[in-house]
């Protein structure tokens, strides 16, 4: 990566009281800067401006500016010597954004540093005159704010007069108080303008001006604070790859898409961004997280070298300089994930890294001590009781359910199931529809972040950052390749020539809405409404004359508090109409008891409408409505089942539990303490209690011989498996869906998902339906999977768990249940109603047995020989029809089967229900293991 690139300039005339800079606002990768072919300068850091002073070297007339732009110095790995963060910066080169040639008074204002408190408009600047000339002398140094495009002055800050020397520099602090200051806020960002002034007798020398606008933050317990309120981040990011993501054009149409989907904030991935971000984050109200460039998951850093955290170090001044005065920027990110930046043998969390990160961060809190500084998903690394913020990245335990004392601000800065989507990320939330249409994956991601977010909004978790709308989830435009043509090339700004097709976000060539959006991105847009009535639980069932009760969170993130009537409806009913008042930035937790005395339904399941609703000065600000199954265990279904069962002798072994239940429901039964008292003469159907396996056991071998001697099995939960070649695993599942089976055909899906009062988002819960699942496999047993279960996160997962299945032994079957039906039989309706239908179905089974011929496609003869039997009702099965053949068999068979040729068929899905795919998913059907960033053939 080496290259020159030159242009020339024109100077008219050389004022030896004027200093000329050369302004590169960023080289990738280093840079080596001539001038009139005199080396002036060395530069490194491929985000950061390089202000070169080259007025030794510049002439009247023509001059010369010559870029020798090289590749980094890399470590024996090949990674970067200096912090580069993401692919873009790491792997192009070239002058990527602006070059300027400036002059100024040789006494000047080298740097300013603006701190603004909400109290009484309290403002510092702290600035830093530089005197490169001869003069020596006093000076009077005035600091003012004018209005945002720095015309009108509204407030003298102060005036400083001093003597100055040639070649020194000299540290001025003012301080003063602007009580007419509006306060920058995302909704209403009021910028201003500081001007210094340098005056000599009465004559103004030189001006600096420096825009800036009035807010504070600081931490307080588990809140961060914009000017005194909680302010809740609510985040989109991501890797951008392209320089569209650059200009004007393409920024204004990213921040008009987080706003319309009820965001506030973006951390600026990986690396410094060019200044135009910062600047319209600044008009528009949009809140930054600002980063450095030290972004270990990328792989790229040399973090085992010192000259790497020398170079970092330098990156990091030269960082905090330049973008500290920027109302938008609340927090600074010291580093993305640089736990996973080892390559080959090198230990995990190498020595330099646990070292020099906090050594930065400490850097960054001298710099600049009005914002936080924190570790991007690394906070964990030390010991999190001394951090600022604790940082989390990724899984459902980010959200802090089992383990955030909320002593500190709880940062979710990277979440979801958006990265590594796939169909086997999703199973989980909308089972193996997940592989039949990706709307359905990204629908199960939405509401996946969602249920995340939701929960956390509850309990006050500071930042939620999906990853992610803009740089993912968005479809890309456009569909061909455009040319881009500007009527000022030398204007400011990045401006790429061409558009490649599918590779922008936006259309941001276009004024009007220019981006197209999937499923997930109005589910994530009602996840962070501002105002928000939130009940996270997600049990939906309740027993006949149960009392319900639910706790329902009043979330407030405008930027006014906000009083209100909070009206509850069960059905059709107010039960309850309460006053209350919700600070800005906090919650208020209201219960609700619902007591169920209504008129018990014929139907077995009663569907009711849960409904909350939040009206301030006639304004509905949310409504929120649930659907409630009321099971009436009376009913005309339930005494049906009792009927059929109550045909067959049912006894129970080791199943205590059980007992209450179905006396309550009048199925007859015996108990038994000996299984060697059971036989087919007392029993047609026996129910073998919970965890009866253990260790040592020869209650399988009783098991067989019973299912020999006719009698059907129901199998509670255990831990250990009685099947030879199956295993059980202790994989604990929210949800399980049924596979393409008619076997108990009255349980559905809605009946297998959270048995518990506790939120998806928690990891130890108590909505857990299955605690043990068979680990799916295909053995010469005939073996039906009734249902399977799974979870994916980061492009891994499937369904290859199975919390029942059925085992059909000669004219006999055994259902292997792993739902937690024993430990919820109380407390669950939908456990009561799946264990009386297994029961059921068990009275039920006749066994026919078919007669099955398989054949292969050569074995055209044989269908002759088998030709009455097949018309009688026998199966046959034909492997691996071909184009030789499929003629005769169309015409042996009467059918007009056709074969198309098609490459790369990685899946199958199941299009209506058949016998010969009992028992099969999607899932099944799938050869994929990984679809994210996976190529056809890998």
């Amino acid at each position: 990566k080496n290259a020159w690139v030159k242009t020339d300039f024109f100077i008219n005339t050389v004022d030896e009281d004027t200093q000329y800079l050369i302004l590169l606002e960023a080289v990738m990768p280093y840079s080596k800067i001539y001038i009139n072919g005199v080396h002036v300068s060395d530069f490194i850091h491929p985000t950061l401006p390089n202000e070169i002073d080259i007025s030794d070297f510049i002439k009247e007339g023509n001059n010369e500016l010559a870029v020798l732009i090289t590749d980094y110095d890399k470590d024996e790995y090949g990674r970067y010597m200096t912090p580069t963060g993401t692919m873009l910066i790491a792997e192009n080169c070239g002058i990527w954004q602006d070059v300027y040639l400036c002059k100024r008074d040789k006494l000047h204002i080298e740097d300013c540093s603006i701190r603004t408190y909400c109290e009484n408009g309290k403002i510092e600047v702290i600035t830093d005159i530089t005197n490169n000339g001869k003069f020596n002398g006093s000076i009077d140094l005035y600091a003012y704010i004018y209005d945002k495009d720095n015309k009108e002055r509204l407030f003298c800050i102060g005036k400083e007069t001093f003597h100055i020397e040639p070649s020194l520099r000299q540290v001025i602090k003012f301080s003063g108080f602007y009580k007419e200051a509006r306060l920058w806020e995302p909704s209403d960002p009021n910028l201003y303008t500081v001007v210094i002034e340098i005056v000599i007798d009465n004559n103004l020398i030189n001006t600096y001006s420096e825009r800036f606008g009035f807010r504070q933050i600081e931490i307080k317990g588990k809140d961060i604070l914009l000017n005194n309120k909680p302010i809740h981040l609510f985040s989109d990011w991501g890797h951008k790859v392209t320089t569209y993501c650059y200009t004007k054009e393409w920024i204004s149409a990213w921040f008009d898409m987080i706003k319309d989907c009820n965001m506030n904030h973006s951390r600026l991935h990986t690396c410094p961004h060019p200044r135009i971000v910062l600047d319209m984050a600044d008009e528009q109200g949009i809140l930054i997280t600002a980063e450095t460039g030290l972004h270990g998951s990328g792989g790229y850093q040399a973090s085992n070298s010192q000259q790497y955290w020398d170079n970092a170090i330098d990156h990091v001044k030269r960082f905090i300089k330049r973008d500290k005065n920027h109302p938008s920027v609340i927090l600074w990110s010291v580093e993305n994930e640089m736990r996973w930046n080892q390559k080959g043998d090198e230990i995990q969390y190498p020595e330099k890294i646990l070292k020099y990160l906090p050594k930065i961060k400490k850097l960054i809190n001298e710099l600049d001590p009005t914002r936080p500084a924190y570790h991007e998903g690394d906070s964990s690394l030390w010991d999190e009781s001394s951090q600022d913020i604790v940082s989390r990245h990724y899984g459902k335990d980010g959200v802090g359910a089992d383990w955030w004392d909320e002593k500190k601000p709880l940062h979710f800065g990277e979440m979801a199931l958006y990265h590594y989507e796939g169909p086997n990320t999703a199973v989980n939330i909308c089972g193996d529809k997940a592989y039949t249409d990706f709307k359905e994956v990204d629908i199960a991601s939405g509401l996946d972040a969602k249920m995340l977010i939701e929960y956390g909004r509850t309990k006050g978790i500071s930042c939620f950052g999906p990853w992610n709308q803009s740089c993912l989830k968005l479809i890309r435009y456009p569909d061909k390749d455009i040319s881009l043509k500007y009527n000022d090339y030398n204007k400011p700004g990045i401006k790429p020539l061409f558009v490649r097709a599918y590779t922008s976000e936006f259309e941001f060539w276009k004024k009007e809405k220019n981006y197209k959006i999937q499923e997930s991105f109005n589910i994530q847009k009602n996840a962070f409404r501002p105002f928000a009535l939130i009940d996270y639980s997600l049990k939906d069932s309740y027993f006949d004359r149960q009392t319900i009760e639910r706790n329902v969170y009043l979330v407030n993130d405008f930027k006014d508090d906000v009083c209100g009537s909070l009206t509850v409806f069960f059905d059709n009913t107010e039960i309850l109409r309460k006053e209350i008042t919700i600070k800005s930035g906090y919650v208020e937790k209201q219960n609700i008891l619902i007591n169920n005395n209504i008129e018990s339904s014929k139907e077995y399941i009663s569907e009711h409408i849960l409904k909350y609703s939040f009206k301030s000065n006639e304004l509905i600000l949310d409504e929120q409505s649930f659907k409630i199954n009321i099971y009436n265990i009376k009913s005309k279904h339930i005494h049906n089942f009792t009927e059929n069962i109550n045909t067959k002798k049912v006894s129970i072994y080791n199943g205590e539990v059980y007992k209450d239940f179905l006396t309550s429901v009048n199925v007859n039964f015996n108990s038994f303490d000996n299984i060697e008292d059971i036989n087919s003469n007392n029993t047609d159907i026996l129910i073998i209690g919970n965890n009866c396996i253990q260790d040592g056991s020869t209650l399988h071998e009783n098991i067989r011989k019973l299912l020999e001697q006719g009698v059907n099995v129901l199998l509670m939960e255990q831990k250990l498996s009685v099947f030879k070649d199956i295993n059980l695993v202790n994989k604990q599942y929210l949800t399980a869906f049924r596979t393409n089976s008619k076997i108990i055909k009255c349980i559905k899906n809605e009946h297998l998902r959270y048995w518990g009062e506790d939120p998806y988002a928690k990891v130890n819960s108590n909505s857990f339906i299955s605690s043990y699942n068979y680990q799916k496999k295909y053995t010469k047993d005939d073996i039906v999977y009734v249902l399977e279960a799974g979870e994916g996160s980061f492009g891994r997962g499937d369904l290859s768990f199975s919390p029942l299945m059925l085992l059909k032994y000669g004219r006999t079957k055994l259902f292997a249940n792993q739902l937690n039906i024993s430990n919820k039989l109380y407390e669950i309706p939908q456990a009561q109603y799946i264990f009386l239908s297994m029961l059921s179905d068990l009275t039920m089974y006749n066994r026919v047995k078919k007669e099955l011929f398989i054949l292969n496609s050569s074995e055209i003869e044989i269908f002759n020989e088998i030709k009455d039997k097949i018309n009688k009702g026998a199966t046959l099965l034909i492997n691996i029809l071909n184009k030789k053949n499929i003629d005769l068999w169309n015409k042996t068979l009467n059918l007009n089967i056709k074969l198309k040729e098609m490459k790369h068929i990685y899946q199958g899905a199941i299009k209506s229900y058949d016998q010969i795919l009992s028992g099969i998913s999607n899932d099944d059907l799938n050869g994929v293991n990984t679809y994210s960033y996976s190529r056809i053939g890998t």
